[in-house]
């Protein structure tokens, strides 16, 4: 029985499959971690648009106004954003003092930092629905809750009623930066109920 060579690899071998297998992982985790952080930015606005429509069918099916009250980024404590869905206790609109105070009933929460790390609101347009909410009616209307009456338009490419909550996506760039994606996306709530999801930059 002569000498045979020994089965198995060499170290020098291990460490050259190692290296190829560690160069391929390096050159897809970016791709990977882009169509990540890509999907959470659809996936957010989705939310939003479940909870405006969960207030808006809520409001039809048990005959009482809902209340949407959404902080944006810079007023939320918790950092990216907050919207709330609250029942009114009867048919007429419920203001932000109302919901502040617990005079209506809290039916479901959206919290953009817990779910959705890389995703902020930045703005609630016209800005009065900012400060008072937006007003779900049971007929399908969205008014302002401070008096009940639509909101006229102060946004030449919206019409009167028009809610739109503007989203905004930061991707990690490494060493604690960030940058912001160019490409905005926002939940629309027409005067009408009409609600969708729109892009743009």
């Amino acid at each position: 029985m002569g000498i045979g060579k020994p089965n198995g690899f060499t170290l020098l071998e291990l460490l050259f499959a190692i290296l190829i297998v560690a160069t391929i992982a390096s050159l897809s985790l970016p791709t990977i971690a882009k169509v990540v952080i890509d999907d959470e930015y659809g996936k957010a606005t989705e939310s939003v648009y479940e909870i405006s429509r969960f207030a808006q069918l809520s409001s039809g099916m048990r005959g009482k106004a809902y209340g949407l009250f959404i902080r944006a980024y810079n007023a939320d404590p918790l950092g990216n954003g907050i919207i709330v869905a609250a029942e009114c206790k009867t048919s007429s609109c419920c203001t932000t003092q109302q919901f502040n105070a617990g005079e209506t009933t809290t039916m479901r929460t959206l919290t953009l930092s817990d779910n959705y790390s890389s995703v902020r609101i930045t703005a609630v347009l016209p800005d009065i629905f900012r400060t008072n909410g937006i007003c779900f009616k049971p007929d399908g209307r969205v008014l302002n809750a401070l008096n009940s009456q639509i909101v006229p338009s102060t946004i030449p490419e919206i019409g009167a009623g028009t809610v739109i909550i503007k989203l905004q996506q930061l991707t990690p760039m490494g060493a604690g930066n960030t940058v912001i994606n160019p490409i905005e996306h926002r939940v629309e709530v027409g005067g009408n109920g009409d609600i969708f999801i729109g892009y743009g930059s």
